[in-house]
């Protein structure tokens, strides 16, 4: 099963903080795949966690936010709807577009005809994608961040 976490907030908020916490804390000895949507000019984070032993490529060229990607059919509980999931992405899309970020809508290429997040694409709770889903998403980033 792959793990996925996303760290998002205000500047400031201490995510490169946690990020370090966690790499030299909780994940020390695993692999660990760390992308960072640097937004300034300068990358600052990149090289705070450079400094943690961090191998790291930075995406410089300009911010790309991610909408949310769908659940699945199976997914148990009630707090997460695919409904609520296009409301959030409406917000992410029109809080990138007043910024002049780059909006990519992720979950178009991952949603199946019925709506959901197709059952081959998740690791089994209905809403983490597995290695196929993500080998899907990481290919639509590819092919739809930039032209």
């Amino acid at each position: 099963m792959t793990k996925i976490d996303i760290f998002s907030g205000f500047l400031g908020a201490g995510k490169t903080t946690l990020i370090k916490k966690l790499i030299t804390e909780a994940f020390a000895g695993q692999q660990v795949v760390l992308i960072e949507n640097e937004f300034g000019e300068i990358g600052i984070d990149g090289g705070f966690l450079k400094e943690s032993g961090v191998q790291i490529s930075e995406m410089s060229s300009g911010c790309i936010c991610c909408s949310l990607t769908p659940i699945a059919s199976n997914y148990q509980y009630e707090d997460i709807t695919n409904e609520l999931i296009q409301k959030v992405n409406g917000w992410i899309a029109a809080a990138a577009e007043s910024t002049g970020a780059k909006y990519l809508d992720m979950a178009s290429g991952l949603v199946a005809d019925d709506g959901f997040l197709p059952q081959s694409y998740q690791d089994g709770d209905g809403m983490h994608l597995n290695a196929a889903g993500m080998k899907v998403w990481l290919e639509y980033l590819r092919t739809h961040a930039y032209p």
